[in-house]
């Protein structure tokens, strides 16, 4: 379930890179075809990410440049560490990797799940063989990010050279990457970006929006544990999403949540705090069995996971029921009528 649908050319650019990267634009015939060989799918889509790519591509510079240092993950995350060494014979083709959010700020719960970006060199793009295998060694890195969260719903943000140019800040702030960690020894220690003028931060709170409030219907509420997961991550963007689209700058997500609820009461406010208390309190524990298949990496597990992942726990259920959802709904109807109510 994808944060962000904003800002029309670059977020195509952006969703079609990471749905690629991670696997997720491939369809049944894809997941036959990596039975084979695991390199396949990725070459059968390489040519139309090539093409979008290139389409997007403006040469257009924004804003004036701005420069961030990036220090390199000096934590002891065995799982991050193994990231850190699947990255490193892929060097040569990126521009930096990184982690950030809680992991990377040593502040990790049994909730957190992997954040990070990985920024693709342009030169990759211009053969497809080269490209297709880049893609393949990624992928295989979201086992990994299975390992730390066995319901990780989402890859890595992927973006390229070019971007920085013209930085998505709508997509990851750049006060986000401020924050980050490299994964990369020696790349990304200082980071050039452009950011352009106009950012639309309305899109995604408006999206965002739209997809709570649909949990008001039984047909479309969570029926399992990774679905419910979902939900709740998406939820808890609601409040950066809204200072961003209030202030129209970037913040960092740790951030948004005391500044957006002093825009509102305590009892408008309160299911935003349940909710932030059931990611505190997360627990996850899968039998051996179930936690294997919840590890595997690959098309046909990732639609297990999807469609018949564990169940939601009886005391989760206690919690979130109907009315749960509706308040849900409730709160994503009061924070857009906030917001454009006042623009």
């Amino acid at each position: 379930m994808p944060f962000c649908i904003i800002f029309p050319p670059l977020i195509l650019q952006r969703k079609l890179l990471t749905a690629y990267f991670s696997g997720a634009r491939f369809g049944p015939l894809d997941g036959i075809l990596s039975l084979a060989h695991p390199l396949l799918p990725f070459k059968r889509h390489t040519r139309e990410v090539i093409d979008e790519w290139k389409s997007l591509q403006s040469g257009e510079l924004c804003g004036q440049e701005q420069e961030v240092v990036i220090p390199v993950y000096e934590g002891k995350n065995p799982h991050l560490l193994a990231i850190m060494s699947g990255l490193k014979s892929l060097e040569s083709e990126l521009a930096g990797a990184y982690v950030h959010g809680s992991i990377a700020l040593g502040e990790e719960i049994a909730y957190s799940d992997f954040d990070g970006l990985i920024i693709i060199k342009d030169q990759v793009f211009e053969e497809p063989s080269r490209l297709a295998r880049l893609a393949m060694q990624i992928n295989r890195l979201g086992a990994v990010m299975y390992r730390i969260d066995p319901l990780q719903h989402h890859g890595w943000f992927i973006m390229t050279e070019n971007d920085m140019e013209c930085y998505p800040e709508n997509y990851l702030p750049s006060a986000v990457l401020a924050q980050s960690k490299s994964l990369l020894q020696n790349k990304g220690i200082n980071v050039k970006y452009r950011v352009p003028e106009y950012i639309d931060f309305f899109s995604g709170l408006k999206s965002a929006c739209r997809r709570i409030r649909k949990m008001k219907t039984p047909e479309n509420q969570p029926a399992n544990l990774f679905q419910l997961k979902s939900i709740l991550s998406e939820f808890m963007m609601l409040p950066v999403l809204y200072v961003q689209a209030r202030d129209q700058k970037g913040i960092h997500k740790k951030y948004s949540f005391q500044i957006a609820a002093a825009d509102f009461s305590e009892r408008e406010w309160k299911v935003m705090d349940e909710v932030s208390q059931i990611r505190q309190s997360w627990k996850q524990e899968f039998s051996p069995s179930m936690l294997n298949r919840l590890q595997k990496n690959g098309y046909f597990w990732m639609m297990y996971k999807k469609k018949f992942g564990p169940g939601i726990p009886e005391e989760l259920r206690n919690i979130i029921d109907q009315r749960f959802y509706e308040r849900m709904a409730e709160f994503a109807n009061r924070i857009e009528m906030r917001l454009f109510r006042s623009v």
